[in-house]
């Protein structure tokens, strides 16, 4: 199957759903293990990165850090 090739727009906003929908998933399981955590924080990391994108605002996150529980 042909791989469909993606506009920038597209690719954030993919890129940006992905993060979101597997941060809300890790979050609601949380545990104590540190491999998940370690995931959590670089998942963050990248999001606050998508953050300077100027249609990150439709994701109505104000604080990624809060919304996800990183210290």
């Amino acid at each position: 199957m042909p791989k469909k090739i993606l506009t920038e727009e597209e690719l954030l906003t993919y890129l940006a759903e992905y993060l979101i929908s597997s941060l809300d998933e890790l979050t609601q399981c949380r545990t104590a293990d540190g491999f998940i955590n370690g995931e959590i924080t670089a998942f963050v990391d990248c999001l606050e990165i998508l953050n300077f994108w100027k249609g990150f605002s439709r994701y109505g996150i104000a604080d990624i850090e809060k919304k996800y529980q990183i210290e």
